[in-house]
């Protein structure tokens, strides 16, 4: 990886997660803040949770009440992950209509700003 160091406790999907973020990151020339890597690596940890209660649910008996507890967890780590991806302003794959591509070198957050001034100001994008 580039600039993002897996630690040694991500399992293989947080690593594949970190491997595709660094290359989009590369790919768009951006970077993030040193106090959003900590947010990117519970997002990392949070995608091997999501992937291993998925493999839980597939071993339980949806009769069970184990089950239940499983997808309710699942649920609560999906709204995590989507708190996080939002939180760091990630891309979620759906075209903006009037998005306009950031300049090169803007950190999320700074996007994030400017798309904040431009609602509450109301000026063209």
């Amino acid at each position: 990886m580039g600039k993002l160091t897996a630690p040694p406790d991500l399992a293989a999907d947080g690593r594949a997660f970190l491997t595709q973020l660094d290359a989009w990151l590369v790919a768009e020339r951006l970077s993030f803040d040193p106090h959003e890597l900590v947010l990117v690596l519970e997002l990392a940890r949070t995608t091997d949770r999501m992937a291993t209660i998925r493999e839980a649910l597939a071993a339980v008996p949806v009769t069970e009440p184990a089950w239940v507890r499983l997808a309710g967890e699942e649920r609560q780590q999906r709204l995590a992950y989507g708190r996080l991806t939002s939180t760091l302003a990630l891309p979620t794959g759906v075209a903006e209509p009037t998005a306009v591509p950031a300049p090169a070198g803007r950190t999320p957050r700074s996007r994030r700003a400017q798309k904040a001034a431009r609602a509450r100001w109301g000026t063209a994008a």
